[in-house]
């Protein structure tokens, strides 16, 4: 078991990997792990709708749902049954919690995943691309004025342990940062980490 402090190492992992090992990430919940994990609480969310909201507001981060559950097993008054992601919004909102969970995430464990995620939710944000031209994004960043972005240069990258720029996409996937669309399995950035990383930056 390894954690984003050894990320550059992941991809080499998994191209190295036989039948008897390889690499799994730690992934967001998706729409059927909430369904089977609610099925057994006594929370909101029993239905395809509010399972989706809360998919939605949650990014499917476990330190978001978790987050939602707690509010509502302290929830003494009934108020946050009346909007049960109310609380989660409002935490969400502050830059110190919002800078918690993007540090969770793994997106700053080292100077290249962090430079590379913040040029991706600056610049890609709306956008969709598949894994290569992600790295064509991020190798011309590097290139760039912006005296933060050399780090994505080949120097930079093998003194962390990266191979290339498609290593530092491929860790990006891993960590559920970067999400393939159902309909043509090209990346975006997923929505509620940039969110929260622009919240965090205020």
């Amino acid at each position: 078991m390894t954690s984003p402090r050894q990320a550059a190492v992941w991809p080499t992992v998994a191209d190295e990997s036989d039948a008897s090992s390889g690499l799994t990430g730690l992934r967001r919940y998706e729409e059927t792990d909430l369904r089977l994990w609610l099925t057994e609480t006594t929370l909101p969310f029993q239905d395809d709708a509010s399972r989706n909201e809360l998919l939605t507001m949650t990014g499917g981060w476990p330190m978001n749902v978790n987050k939602v559950a707690e509010d509502l097993s302290r929830d003494q008054d009934g108020d946050a049954r009346v909007d049960p992601l109310g609380g989660l919004r409002l935490h969400l909102s502050d830059p110190a919690r919002a800078d918690e969970l993007v540090a969770a995430s793994g997106a700053r464990a080292d100077e290249v995943l962090h430079e590379a995620w913040r040029f991706l939710v600056r610049e890609l944000a709306d956008e969709q691309a598949d894994p290569q031209e992600v790295a064509e994004y991020l190798a011309m960043h590097a290139e760039s004025e912006d005296p933060a972005a050399a780090v994505l240069r080949a120097a930079g990258l093998v003194a962390l342990g990266y191979r290339g720029l498609g290593d530092v996409v491929d860790v990006l996937r891993t960590l559920g940062l970067l999400v393939a669309s159902t309909e043509d399995g090209k990346l975006l950035v997923e929505p509620v980490m940039a969110a929260a990383t622009r919240a965090a930056a205020r």
